[in-house]
């Protein structure tokens, strides 16, 4: 499989401060920036889980070789909502771009695709262990966009962060771990497993 990179991450956050202080039931600004730290922790456990960014964010595939029997490179996300380019190392070294027209995103597929028109004639390689870079954005455009339980499995952890601040069995003998399986389980439905 091609390695992927985050190059650039996101910015955004699927779950705004006061849906969170809302969730958390917290109305007063004493814990703001606890509250703030903590929304980052349960996004970034969430991301991790997933495997993937939430939010818009940029990555990088990069592949030794053109695909073979199907035109396409898996990009192993999801979703993709562009393909900022296709370069390539040409036989003499120089940094080349595809022309997009010679290629599309399957962003239809889970997780989505890269694939080349039929016609496309593979141009030689340099011998570089990576000579073909694919950027390309993957995650929701904006909150609102962002599946209802991507965001309450984000709230979940938000809210076994903000509670339970320690390792230690709680209630009826559930413990933190436990707990924290309801998030991922919400989680699976939107997660790549690669």
């Amino acid at each position: 499989m091609n390695p992927v990179k985050l190059i650039t991450p996101s910015s955004l956050s699927p779950v705004t401060t006061d849906e969170a202080k809302a969730h958390l039931k917290v109305t007063t600004t004493d814990e703001d920036d606890l509250i703030v730290s903590q929304l980052k922790a349960a996004v970034k456990r969430c991301e991790d889980y997933r495997q993937s960014n939430i939010m818009d964010a940029t990555y990088e595939l990069y592949a030794t070789q053109w695909p073979s029997l199907v035109k396409s490179f898996n990009l192993q996300k999801n979703p993709v909502t562009a393909i900022n380019s296709v370069k390539y190392y040409d036989e003499d070294n120089a940094l080349q771009t595809v022309n997009p027209s010679d290629y599309r995103l399957q962003d239809f597929r889970c997780p989505c695709f890269l694939e080349f028109d039929s016609g496309f004639d593979w141009p030689t390689l340099h011998d570089r262990e990576y000579p073909i870079v694919v950027n390309f954005q993957s995650g929701y455009l904006g909150a609102s966009s962002v599946p209802s339980n991507i965001k309450h499995a984000v709230m979940i952890e938000l809210g076994t962060l903000h509670e339970i601040r320690q390792s230690e069995t709680v209630g009826n003998g559930i413990t933190v771990v436990q707990m924290k399986n309801a998030s991922m389980e919400m989680l699976d439905s939107e997660t790549l497993w690669l």
